[in-house]
């Protein structure tokens, strides 16, 4: 008996989403939540000649902005999935609206637009130009 690869492959496909929707229901939604020392201890290991100046995290944890001392850079920590990735930007990339919040423009493909809201107020000198 020969089963027909027109039933075998569509078959085979969604047994195998099948699995992958099982395995992600069981394991659960894995997110990476920031907390200041584990963002300063990645930073160690990924920026070590850095100087750190003052770290903001946002307000829903996936994020944190990252200024180091005497230097026009800020870096970007984003959580994807469990794993965190450190961006260095120029800080004329940073702007502002008025609700306070940092906006910062798509970075390519893989790093989409942050909309960063802290629950502590920036001082003057974090804030990019024209901010209140």
């Amino acid at each position: 008996m020969e089963i027909d690869p027109i039933i075998l492959v569509p078959g085979a496909g969604v047994a195998v989403l099948l699995m992958i929707l099982y395995i992600r229901f069981v394991a659960g939604h894995r997110e990476a939540i920031l907390e200041e020392a584990g963002v300063t201890a990645f930073l160690q290991l990924q920026a070590p000649d850095h100087r750190l100046d003052r770290l903001f995290v946002s307000q829903n944890r996936k994020s944190a902005l990252v200024f180091w001392q005497d230097e026009e850079v800020v870096g970007i920590v984003r959580s994807f999935g469990n794993k965190l990735v450190l961006q260095i930007l120029p800080h004329s990339i940073l702007a502002s609206n008025s609700d306070g919040a940092v906006l910062i423009p798509r970075q390519g493909l893989t790093h989409p637009p942050l909309h960063f809201v802290t629950s502590e107020e920036m001082p003057v000198p974090f804030l990019p130009e024209g901010a209140k």
